[in-house]
Formats: C-alpha cells, sequence, structure tokens
C-alpha cells in the first residue's frame, strides 16, 4: 500500500542547505545532491523531484538517479557577475503526482516535502580591467617642475574578487598638430604611480 508521503529529513526550523560551484563551470556538470526518505517499498517508494521556485532562468536542473537522489546539475552559464546567489526550493513527490506538486510558489518551512537549497557561486577571473574614461586630455606647461601632476586614470574590474589593478605607461608619443610631426619618446617624459594611477612629469 502507497500509504507514506515522500519527505526529506529535515526539522521545520532547519537552515537551507548550502552548496558552492565556480563561475564558468561546464554546463551539465553536477553541483550536488538531495536525498528524501518515503517508508513505502518497492515501486511505492520511487521519488522524483522538481526544482519549484528561484529557477526562473532555468539556469538549473534536477533528476532523480538509480538510489533516489534528486541530482542538481547547472543546465546554463553561470555568470558571477549576474548572480552570486541563488536560492532554489526543491520539491519531492510520487512520480503519479507530479502535475499536482510543481506548482510554482516560495519556499513553505513547514512542509517537509520542500528543502530550500543555497548556490554560492564562486568568483572566477574572467574579466579584464577596463578605464572608467576611455581618452583623457591634459595640459601641462612646457616649463613644468618635474613631478608635476597632470591627471589621474582609473580602472574596473568587475570580478568581485579581482587581484589589484596595477597601472603602467607603455609608451609616449609626442605630436605637433601644426605641423603633423610626431616623435615617439618611449616612456620618457613622464610618470604613472603603479597603485594609483596619477601621472606626473618625469622632466622639466
Amino acid at each position: 500500500v502507497d500509504d507514506h508521503p515522500p519527505q526529506f529529513e529535515r526539522q521545520r526550523n532547519s537552515v537551507p542547505l548550502m552548496m558552492e560551484v565556480e563561475e564558468e563551470m561546464p554546463i551539465n556538470m553536477k553541483i550536488g545532491e538531495v536525498i528524501a526518505i518515503d517508508k513505502d517499498i518497492g515501486r511505492n517508494a520511487v521519488i522524483d523531484y522538481a526544482i519549484i521556485y528561484g529557477n526562473d532562468d532555468g539556469v538549473f536542473g534536477i533528476s532523480r538517479d538509480d538510489q533516489n537522489r534528486g541530482i542538481i546539475t547547472l543546465d546554463k552559464r553561470l555568470d558571477r557577475e549576474m548572480s552570486g546567489l541563488h536560492t532554489l526550493t526543491i520539491k519531492c513527490f510520487e512520480p503519479t503526482d507530479r502535475i499536482n506538486k510543481i506548482s510554482k510558489m516560495p519556499y513553505n518551512k513547514l512542509k517537509l516535502d520542500e528543502i530550500q537549497v543555497k548556490v554560492h557561486v564562486r568568483d572566477k577571473d574572467d574579466n579584464n580591467p577596463t578605464f572608467v574614461e576611455r581618452n583623457l586630455t591634459r595640459g601641462v606647461r612646457v616649463n613644468a617642475a618635474i613631478y608635476t601632476e597632470i591627471g589621474k586614470v582609473h580602472a574596473d574590474d568587475a570580478d568581485a574578487e579581482a587581484d589589484v589593478i596595477n597601472y603602467h605607461l607603455e609608451n609616449v608619443t609626442f605630436h605637433r598638430p601644426k605641423t603633423g610631426m610626431k616623435r615617439d619618446l618611449g616612456e620618457s617624459g613622464f610618470l604613472v604611480d603603479p597603485s594609483t594611477g596619477v601621472i606626473q612629469t618625469n622632466q622639466s
């Protein structure tokens, strides 16, 4: 007789199940698993699972394996910069009861056929720093003292756990618009502070 509904073994005031995954992990990879219990035997003990809340974009999937566990997988690309934490509500039920059990509803801690899972996305340094202003125009007197501050550059990195940004002067080109003359000066003439991005003269 099928007289025992499947349930998760948890307390009604239990905290969410925590899982961690790295940004940009391959699609279809296993993230974690949930396990429900059905005290019936044989075919009556088979359990199905569904994500009923918190998965609007279809990033995650869940399926039953041959040991009656709910295997959570990645179905779409994860981007830490878009969302670093996903809170899912997972429901367990008998396969014949799927239509009645998968309605989209927020997590109800009093229902033991539901469990809440929080998936934390670890950041991967996959974004290059970019300058806030791509082009700057600054003026300085010809006879300005050495180490005169001309301006400052600033860059941002979208990665939450990015390394510290350092600045480096690659090249200086002297340009005289009236005559069209251009001369490559290498790195001479100016300094850029590696930490702050402050630009200074290096000669007078």
